[in-house]
This record gives C-alpha cells, sequence and structure tokens, in this order.
C-alpha cells in the first residue's frame, strides 16, 4: 500500500487533524503499522520516522484518542489484531451513535409537536 493510499485511510477515518499540514500523523501511524507487534516508545517510534518526538508523541496520543492504539508503561501498539477489526469497530460505534441520535430526535419532534398544539391553543384561547 503506497503512501498516498495510507493518507486517505486515515483521512476517511478521520485521524488528521487540521493541524496536520504536513502529513506527520500517516508517518506516525505507518510506523506504528510497521512495528504492530510489539509495543514501541514514542522515542523509539521518533528514531523510525524520523520526526521529533513531541511531534510523535502528540499524534501516538491522538491516535490513541480514536481508539486505534493503546499504551502500557510508555509503550504504544495496536488496540486490534487488524486495521479490519478497527474499522468494524468503527462501525458499530457509528451505529450505536446513530440509533442514539434517532431516539433523542424522536424524543424532541415528540415534544416539539406537543408544544406547537399547546401554542396553537394558547392562542385561539387568549
Amino acid at each position: 500500500m503506497n503512501q498516498k493510499e495510507i493518507e486517505e485511510f486515515c483521512k476517511k477515518a478521520r485521524l488528521l487533524s487540521k493541524r496536520d499540514t504536513e502529513g506527520t500523523t500517516v508517518i506516525v501511524f505507518k510506523s506504528v503499522l510497521c512495528k504492530k507487534e510489539e509495543p514501541i516508545t514514542s522515542t523509539e517510534l521518533s528514531k523510525l520516522s524520523g520526526l521529533h518526538r513531541l511531534t510523535v508523541r502528540h499524534h501516538l496520543e491522538r491516535l490513541k484518542e480514536q481508539g486505534l492504539l493503546e499504551e502500557k508503561k510508555g509503550k504504544y501498539k495496536m488496540k486490534f489484531n487488524s486495521i479490519e477489526d478497527y474499522v468494524d469497530f468503527r462501525r458499530k460505534k457509528m451505529i450505536r451513535m446513530f440509533e442514539e441520535l434517532e431516539n433523542m430526535a424522536e424524543r424532541m419532534d415528540k415534544e416539539f409537536i406537543i408544544t406547537e398544539k399547546r401554542r396553537k391553543i394558547e392562542i385561539k384561547d387568549g
């Protein structure tokens, strides 16, 4: 898989931040993929990627927040056995979120309709 495809995956998975104008998230992500079997520190990833350690740490934390990585004792590794597992995890999470949104929207619609009926009654009576 080439760099552009990995970058496209990162965009679609919303792993990139707007501040990342140099594509460093993709570099860190690819470096983690290369070391997926063994946990790695930000210092080791910095040496592997050629990026500053603080830049690497920032992106590792962001990837961790996105649910892709886990950290134990300062070492990071993939949280899932495969990228496909991660995508499946994200899909299920999105489905749950949309189900919650639908329930909330339904309750809001019911409340809004009742409120509108009350307003109409108040206007007629007033």
